[in-house]
């Protein structure tokens, strides 16, 4: 029987989050990679043609995305009669600094971008 152990990754796409997936996927784990850069999922899904990835494209700031998510995970995880559950979640997605500028200039809009992007990502998930 193929490994059942399941993570999910946010912001599974680029960085330290491409990292964590190459690596669990290259220790026999099936990965879900969410992100909410659609291109870099397609070039991650691209390198990794014959491995158990499901490149999920989500904001993990939004609820309904989230939601959409996770229902696309069951079923991916029903088509290959696996256990239902994940055995890993990694919360790694969040705005970063380059993109938002010094803390002290922040709009609140932003702000709230942000916080969504750290800390409602990972309530959400």
């Amino acid at each position: 029987m193929a490994n059942s152990r399941l993570a999910l990754i946010t912001g599974g796409a680029q960085g330290i989050g491409r990292g964590i997936v190459e690596y669990l996927l290259a220790r026999g784990w099936r990965v879900a990679a969410l992100d909410r850069d659609g291109d870099a999922l397609t070039e991650l899904d691209a390198a990794h043609p014959s491995s158990p990835l499901l490149p999920l494209m989500a904001d993990n700031g939004h609820e309904t995305e989230v939601d959409a998510a996770f229902a696309r995970l069951r079923d991916w995880q029903g088509a290959a009669n696996q256990p239902p559950g994940l055995d890993l979640l990694v919360n790694n997605a969040g705005i970063a600094d380059p993109e938002t500028g010094p803390l002290e200039q922040l709009a609140l809009a932003d702000w709230r971008r942000w916080q969504d992007s750290h800390l409602t990502g990972a309530f959400l998930c």
